[in-house]
């Protein structure tokens, strides 16, 4: 090949590479990731943060809790997000408009699980880490590997890559809705399929009598991202309440119930031990009609959650 050809065919390949990549960085400029993270960016002073993943987000009424409490409650949690995001979402709030207070919710054994290593796990919502700092996501998910390392940096770089999702997104909102045609509606939230979240396994018996065991009796500390996370919130004055948030009365079943509240007792007092608070809302909803699907709670569900909660929030930051 002529070196003219050459220069005029990799001069076309890399000014397509270059369009496809302004295209998705229009066509993400609407996702949930990008939104929150202008949001943290304009966060108002003295805001309680309300933090954690689709849980939270689905529990948390702002309206409801601001009338009871007086609290400006600014709603940070994000579905399909990890504690490495949430630490990343964290620190952001903390350097760009000072909380007052956090409020963290977790589920089932969230607080103690560490990071995998893959690349590939920073996408859709999880974005927002490549974002943010992709230093943290390469301390946390890419310790032991020079191509994750690699491919973090790469990625958050390219939006083909960091936002590599956008258009699956659009398209599979589109086969969706064709595959619906001429049939009853899918049942679906605006975290997914409500059929989808039916066959999740979140944890089996044995998993909640193996693990919560395993926590008490190694009394290991929380998951790298969380810890970092609290000691960044304590360094900035910030405090936080962390909340064990509604489980669907399938996922705890009475024989695992003695497990679970040891497990709950343990985590209480390893908080506690850095001064901070522990709701224990797992047992708050237990009629399953108050449930979107498995993990998320309706919108009755979440008038439930919210007025006990703001009940409890003068009294737990009472008692530390």
């Amino acid at each position: 090949m002529k070196p003219r050809a050459f220069f005029i065919q990799a001069s076309i390949a890399l000014l397509l590479i270059v369009l496809y990549n302004v295209a998705i960085t229009l066509l993400a400029r609407q996702m949930p990731a990008r939104k929150m993270i202008d949001a943290v960016r304009h966060l108002e002073p003295g805001a309680l943060f309300i933090h954690g993943n689709s849980t939270m987000d689905a529990a948390f009424n702002d309206a409801i809790f601001a009338k009871a409490t007086g609290e400006k409650p600014f709603r940070a949690a994000l579905g399909a997000t990890l504690p490495v995001d949430h630490l990343n979402l964290a620190r952001l709030a903390f350097n760009s408009g000072k909380p007052r207070a956090m409020l963290y919710g977790f589920y089932g054994f969230q607080l103690y699980e560490d990071p995998t290593n893959s690349w590939r796990q920073f996408s859709g919502n999880r974005c927002l880490s490549l974002l943010i700092d992709p230093a943290t996501a390469i301390r946390y998910s890419a310790s032991n590997s020079i191509v994750d390392h690699l491919m973090i940096r790469l990625a958050a770089a390219l939006p083909a890559l960091r936002e590599r999702d956008v258009i699956w997104f659009k398209v599979e909102k589109l086969r969706r809705a064709l595959a619906d045609v001429g049939l009853p509606s899918t049942a679906a939230n605006k975290f997914g399929r409500v059929a989808d979240f039916k066959q999740l396994v979140l944890f089996t018996p044995q998993d909640v009598h193996r693990l919560s065991q395993s926590i008490i009796s190694s009394d290991r500390p929380f998951c790298g991202p969380l810890v970092e996370m609290f000691d960044l919130a304590k360094n900035a004055g910030v405090e936080v309440t962390v909340v064990a948030m509604p489980s669907h009365p399938t996922n705890l079943p009475l024989e695992v119930r003695s497990d679970w509240n040891a497990y709950i007792a343990h985590v209480t007092k390893k908080l506690r031990q850095q001064g901070i608070r522990l709701i224990d809302a797992t047992d708050w909803i237990s009629e399953e009609k108050l449930f979107e699907d498995v993990l998320h709670v309706n919108e009755a569900g979440a008038v439930r959650f919210t007025e006990k909660l703001a009940q409890q929030w003068p009294v737990s930051r009472a008692r530390p």
